[in-house]
């Protein structure tokens, strides 16, 4: 059973995801750096949510403790997102491109 909010955010994932292709190392570094934030949001949200059934609801029991550990997860998620763009930063390719030798013309191209 797919509730309208959740059914949009996944529609909007699928149809922006699915089709990109980032070009290169800077644009796979941008994407990689923007994770984080993108899922922060996200984080934020659904803890903002989860505050407000704890307040508000009478959940059985276990339930209110389930969704802060599910918000936990995500903040797990969002740090490994931002060692994974550390990390792909180092990549020489990647120092290649973000720092170019004098007189060198820098090629961001895919598979480089």
């Amino acid at each position: 059973m797919a509730h309208p909010v959740t059914e949009a955010i996944g529609d909007v994932a699928q149809e922006r995801l699915t089709p990109y292709e980032p070009e290169g190392p800077l644009e796979w570094l941008s994407f990689m750096q923007g994770i984080p934030e993108m899922l922060g949001t996200f984080t934020e949200a659904l803890n903002n949510l989860g505050g407000k059934l704890a307040g508000d609801y009478p959940s059985p029991d276990g339930v209110p403790d389930m969704w802060d550990d599910m918000v936990a997860t995500l903040r797990s998620v969002i740090d490994h997102g931002e060692q994974m763009a550390q990390r792909f930063e180092q990549d020489p390719r990647v120092q290649r491109a973000l720092n170019p030798q004098p007189n060198e013309q820098v090629l961001d191209v895919q598979n480089d």
